[in-house]
């Protein structure tokens, strides 16, 4: 859920938003991230999430919103982070180096992993994980709130295991570049995922990049000491190794997001509202 932040910093005129001292908030320091540059140029249809769009990420970078969520998801990755690193240098026989910060004039980020012994032939490591349980859970305010047993504060599970389909459920294909896994998909014109990583791969001008995508259930959280990975493509596997190359037209997204900085973040002017956006501006002006 998003709320709306110091309404002191800025002004509104003709449906864009203009910072009111932009000196102080001094723009050339301000970097994009790779999930924030998804935000601005991908087409609408690429996007799964209504506050995935250039307005509300243009007011993210001036602190002008803040955002509540359930921490289940982000806890989990943290929570999982150490066996995955674990298991895929035992898997590689390579030591990584975790969270290795990489940026340029107008875009930072920090790639999970990359080999301790790097070279431009090495890949760029990425890790995501991937609930396979239906939690049960409801709508308030525009926020999808998660059931918790009361006296556990666990999460409370629908259907375990469901979003992998019982007779696909070790389905591995690639196709024209597109990959699928146990309900999991990634291809090279969708997916917030494939932009993290080309944008990785341009910062690096390394060839080859990998996702390493964790399969688990709510369970396996809760018993995270006996939770076991297995590095593969087969059924028996929870840990599954995709392989992405540099896309040499990638660079005409980066482009785009470097001209939509300049117009901007350099300025200090937002991008115009759209009828959603003024909506929900609107709404929370009205109650601050």
């Amino acid at each position: 859920m998003l709320y709306l932040l110091n309404k002191d910093k800025f002004e509104c005129k003709d449906g864009r938003l203009h910072i009111l001292d932009l000196q102080k908030e001094n723009p050339s320091k301000i970097r994009l991230s790779p999930t924030e540059m998804f935000s601005i140029i991908a087409p609408a249809g690429e996007k799964d999430e209504t506050d995935k769009n250039e307005f509300i990420t243009w007011m993210k970078k001036f602190d002008l919103v803040g955002e509540k969520s359930d921490p289940f998801y982000l806890d989990n990755g943290k929570a999982l982070q150490p066996k995955i690193t674990t298991a895929i240098e035992a898997y590689l026989g390579q030591k990584l180096v975790l969270e290795k910060p990489v940026s340029n004039d107008f875009l930072s980020g920090r790639m999970d992993a990359v080999y301790e012994e790097d070279t431009k032939k090495s890949p760029v490591i990425e890790v995501k994980t991937f609930c396979t349980d239906k939690l049960f859970g409801y709508m308030h305010d525009g926020e999808w709130i998660l059931e918790r047993d009361p006296n556990t504060n666990k999460v409370l599970v629908d259907e375990p295991g469901v979003k992998i389909k019982e007779k696909d459920w070790a389905l591995y294909k690639k196709r024209k570049g597109e990959v699928i896994f146990k309900g999991w998909q990634i291809s090279p014109d969708k997916a917030e995922y494939m932009y993290q990583l080309q944008t990785y791969l341009y910062l690096t001008n390394k060839e080859n990049g990998v996702f390493y995508v964790c399969f688990y259930g709510a369970n396996d959280i809760y018993n995270i000491d006996n939770f076991q990975l297995r590095i593969g493509v087969d059924e028996n596997c929870n840990l599954v190794p995709i392989e992405m190359t540099r896309d040499p037209e990638f660079v005409e997204k980066i482009e785009t997001a470097k001209k939509w900085y300049d117009e901007h973040i350099t300025t200090g002017i937002s991008p115009l509202m759209t009828k959603q956006d003024m909506i929900w501006y609107e709404s929370q002006v009205k109650q601050r």
